[in-house]
């Protein structure tokens, strides 16, 4: 957290913001045009089992926001819902001082309306019958 709040003062295109009312969360985060899930895993400190399992949350509520995702990688559960919806993309630490060359290569517009798409085909309304079908399955396993 010390090194993003460092990175904020000196860098007029990157902000780390306080924590907030989750009522004001989404209309906050809208106001941006890239939200960052800097989770650059270390293998060497942490279970391996977390790189391939690990999903940041904070990625809905971007995708909720309609801005595109910058994920750190590895998180291999994550990085595969980014790129297969194709709402942001993925970067090593190493990475991260050629951000702006990245990011220069993006179609953002076409981007967006990815994201508008992602938002459409997970909708808990077009998704409730999945949940209910894996609950009920869940359920029934407990029961016996």
């Amino acid at each position: 957290e010390k090194l993003f709040r460092l990175e904020g003062k000196n860098n007029l295109f990157f902000h780390m913001h306080e924590r907030m009312n989750p009522a004001d969360l989404n209309k906050e985060i809208a106001k941006y045009d890239f939200g960052i899930v800097p989770a650059f895993l270390d293998n060497s400190i942490i279970n391996p089992l977390v790189e391939q399992t690990s999903i940041a949350y904070k990625m809905f509520d971007y995708t909720e926001a309609g801005i595109p995702i910058i994920l750190g990688v590895p998180c291999k559960f994550a990085s595969k819902m980014v790129n297969e919806n194709k709402i942001g993309g993925c970067i090593k630490y190493k990475d991260l001082k050629n951000l702006k060359q990245i990011l220069n290569k993006i179609n953002y517009k076409k981007m967006q309306r990815d994201i508008k798409k992602a938002q459409n085909k997970n909708r808990l309304s077009k998704k409730i019958k999945e949940f209910k079908k894996f609950y009920e399955s869940v359920a029934s396993k407990h029961n016996k």
